[in-house]
């Protein structure tokens, strides 16, 4: 896992470097800057594979292509193997990044369609002249990029694209208001004008002779192959085998690794499935929360106990909340103060592990959120909040809504597609983690487990009212108690913070009264002081400062 940055058009390692600088946090082992004549390539390691052969940016062993890259390709090792077959050469030991490399040169751009894992990469061609950059298929690992001049600039973070010196640090008012009314953006846009995302499961091929421009002709690649199942029992034993399978592949490390335990069924079933895996040593679990008397810290300890892992447990509190947000909203980019209590648990994981697993994914795919049992009355809220934060789009984002929100089945595929999983939930985790140096994977978006849930139906989802039913089926005899395989969900915020979260509201309030949100350049977008502070604090951070780290909320106000 890594941090990569960027440049098409021309060389200019200062700026490359300062790029990397900006992001170093998410690879504290090593870095790099490569050149040639119309491109710039930067990279920030953190160490999981082949620590020596490994490093970045890498040449192919001619030296015609160069990579960056971030991310990990869990079947490099059968890729490697078929490689090797038909006659590619390869120096590193076990090096993912390398296969990458071999990989384009034996199939082109259709190497993506070979990849099992998740990533986000920039590969040049020293003969063709062409820039090739692709991103994961679920959008696990962030691309950004922007146009300045005759410059293309991309990164892992938009903060880093920021370190040109002709970039505009400019906010996007109508993709602010939207955030605020759906909690998450979709599309490809940002909070910034004029900096965009590669989409999730595409690729492009940028060439030098001609001037970069942000409308690129992205072309998608992933496809979920049709399939259906015999019977609700073969689909039971399918979800089973892919989940178990799934997990298996991702353990792959040369650096200690844990999972996350959350309390509920998902990080529990990651947690189960790999400690039956390595049955002979205890696996690594951690959890986070306000207290001893959160439920779901009670669930998760008991997991352990049951399981028999070697458990860490963390307590956080109002005080350090507010005195790093700050720093959050400079990691996150972003305006959701939700989020927060991931950070404090990432950084302390990463003082025991590198690699960390955790239930992303799951409820968007297996039908997990109680929202999608009425999906009318949260049409009927994000409508009225469209309508009150009034962005110039807003007739446009009203129309997806109200086509989106019919069904429980129509609301999950949006969630998927429409910006819900790879701009909140796999955000989240990526810079929160990333922050931290801890490589966070996702057992559940694989792409075989991802065809399962397409072939399923949504009655097998979503059952006589009970989320995930058929995933809680093909977990019930894995090892894990049976009443918490059939649990409610709970959100995890609210459930492992809900006093500080009130606190934390409170606080904000008392710093926001009323009559400065009436008065706010924004009003009627944020329902909350506490919207509002989160957002006033992103506006001083990036527009305002440049970036400056140092701030504290009372400065705001």
């Amino acid at each position: 896992m890594c941090g990569i940055a960027g440049l098409l058009g021309r060389e200019d390692k200062p700026l490359v470097q300062r790029m990397c600088d900006r992001i170093a946090h998410r690879g504290p082992d090593g870095h790099g800057i490569w050149t040639d004549a119309d491109v710039t390539l930067g990279h920030r390691r953190l160490s999981i594979l082949d620590h020596e052969g490994g490093a970045q940016p890498m040449e192919s062993h001619d030296g015609r292509y160069c990579v960056v890259y971030n991310g990990e390709v869990y079947n490099h090792a059968q890729l490697r193997q078929r490689l090797e077959a038909e006659g590619a050469t390869f120096r590193s030991d076990h090096s993912d990044t390398e296969v990458l490399l071999e990989g384009y040169r034996r199939w082109g751009v259709d190497v993506v369609t070979h990849l099992e894992g998740m990533f986000a990469f920039a590969l040049w061609d020293t003969v063709e002249r062409t820039l090739f950059v692709a991103r994961d298929p679920f959008g696990i690992k962030p691309l950004f990029y922007a146009c300045v001049g005759g410059d293309w600039v991309f990164a892992s973070e938009q903060k880093a694209l920021f370190a040109h010196p002709d970039l505009a640090r400019v906010p996007d008012l109508d993709r602010i208001k939207e955030r605020a009314a759906l909690e998450f953006l979709t599309g490809q846009a940002t909070l910034f004008a004029g900096v965009h995302q590669l989409p999730p499961g595409t690729y492009a091929v940028l060439r030098a002779d001609r001037t970069p421009d942000c409308h690129v002709g992205w072309l998608p690649y992933y496809h979920v192959p049709l399939e259906r199942f015999g019977s609700v029992a073969d689909a039971v034993e399918a979800v089973k085998d892919r989940f178990v399978a799934s997990v298996e592949e991702q353990l792959m490390a040369d650096v200690p690794l844990g999972v996350i335990l959350s309390g509920g069924l998902d990080s529990a079933a990651v947690a189960t499935v790999h400690q039956n895996l390595l049955a002979d040593a205890p696996i690594h679990t951690f959890t986070i929360a306000e207290s001893e008397e959160v439920e779901d810290f009670r669930q998760a300890r008991r997991l352990a106990e049951h399981l028999g892992t070697d458990h860490h447990e963390a307590f956080f509190d109002l005080d350090r909340v507010v005195s790093d947000l700050p720093r959050y909203a400079w990691h996150n980019e972003n305006i959701n103060y939700t989020e927060f209590f991931f950070l404090p648990l990432f950084e302390f994981m990463r003082e025991t592990v590198t690699v960390g697993l955790c239930g992303q994914g799951s409820d968007e795919l297996w039908g997990g959120y109680d929202r999608y049992k009425d999906p009318l009355t949260l049409a009927h809220e994000r409508l009225r909040r469209i309508r009150a934060a009034a962005p110039s789009h807003a007739e446009a984002l009203s129309t997806q809504v109200a086509l989106t929100h019919v069904s429980g089945a129509s609301l999950s595929e949006w969630d998927q597609n429409g910006g819900q999983l790879n701009n909140f939930q796999l955000r989240l985790v990526d810079r929160n983690s990333m922050a931290a140096s801890l490589e966070v994977r996702v057992p559940f978006l694989s792409r075989p487990l991802h065809q399962a849930s397409r072939a399923v139906p949504w009655g097998d989802k979503m059952h006589e009212g009970i989320e995930k039913w058929i995933f809680r089926k093909a977990v019930e005899d894995v090892g894990m108690p049976r009443d918490l395989v059939w649990r409610r969900k709970v959100p995890a915020g609210r459930a492992t913070g809900p006093g500080v979260m009130r606190r934390f509201e409170d606080h904000a309030a008392r710093l926001v009264p009323k009559s400065a949100m009436d008065k706010h350049p924004l009003a009627g977008t944020f329902r909350l002081p506490a919207e509002q502070l989160l957002y006033d604090l992103w506006h001083e951070v990036f527009i305002e400062r440049d970036g400056h780290r140092g701030l504290t909320l009372e400065d705001l106000c």
